[in-house]
């Protein structure tokens, strides 16, 4: 990319995780000025294996001003799981140049999917409902954003979300997170010392111990059989300090199950 090139933002939350057995719907939004930024009709979408060879190249559809594919079950029903698959999105932007938007992709057997909703954020806190900003129907920002972290947080530390059986041991973990996020949200427009902020530095503190304590169980080889034992997550440090967000953290002395990358 030349530097006179315009910087489109393409949003990707985390590596795309695909389902063998099932059509996966890829999509590859682009951003720029803060609004969706057309891609041409007849771009195209490219996915390769982890050892490079290409597997398939596609005419994408555009949905919304979204380039998209459906990848075909029967396009990876003889592929094997596994991560370092990548997906190139060759785009014609509205600047007229072709941009190319790469993504980190695994196949797996399962996608780990979230046990938190608006209903347990309640169940802590009753007034909540009440509280909600009139703009938004519920909480599921936050909850989005907190489960996002917390999946790259497990990415970086070594341990492969999909390969986790037990998502109901993730719980403690994001309900905190979330209630974290919804509180330093509230403090903008509160005092520092207001309760939203020791509300805030509490779920903080909750939520690092609960860090602290979890321990998962794992199909390592997706074979569909669950591992016997429940395995510990990474012995954490946190970083941050008062009004610093103690998500800064570094991780040691672990080595979780996972595939060679």
């Amino acid at each position: 990319m030349s530097a006179a090139d315009t910087l489109y933002a393409p949003r990707f939350a985390g590596p795309e995780l695909i389902e063998r057995g099932r059509t996966n719907t890829l999509t590859c939004p682009v951003y720029r000025d803060g609004a969706l930024a057309s891609p041409t009709t007849g771009d195209t979408v490219s996915i390769y294996r982890p050892d490079g060879s290409l597997l398939v190249t596609a005419t994408i559809t555009k949905v919304s001003n979204v380039a998209t594919y459906p990848l075909l079950a029967s396009t990876m029903s003889a592929e094997s799981y596994g991560e370092n698959w990548v997906v190139e999105w060759a785009l014609t932007m509205p600047d007229g140049v072709v941009h190319t938007f790469r993504r980190d992709m695994a196949l797996c057997r399962r996608s780990l999917y979230p046990v938190v909703t608006d209903a347990d954020l309640v169940r802590r806190h009753n007034d909540l409902a009440e509280l909600r900003p009139s703009t938004l129907t519920s909480y599921q920002d936050y909850l989005d954003e907190a489960w996002v972290e917390m999946l790259h947080r497990l990415r970086q530390g070594g341990s492969l979300a999909q390969l986790i059986c037990s998502p109901e041991d993730l719980r403690y973990v994001h309900l905190y997170r979330t209630l974290e996020l919804i509180f330093r949200d509230f403090m903008v427009t509160a005092a520092a010392d207001s309760k939203w902020a020791t509300l805030a530095q509490s779920y903080a503190d909750q939520g690092k111990a609960a860090w602290g304590q979890l321990a998962v169980k794992y199909d390592t080889n997706e074979d569909g059989v669950m591992d016997s034992n429940r395995r510990a997550m990474a012995p954490v440090t946190f970083l941050g300090c008062g009004g610093e967000d103690p998500w800064y953290y570094v991780e040691s002395g672990y080595n979780p199950p996972q595939r060679s990358r």
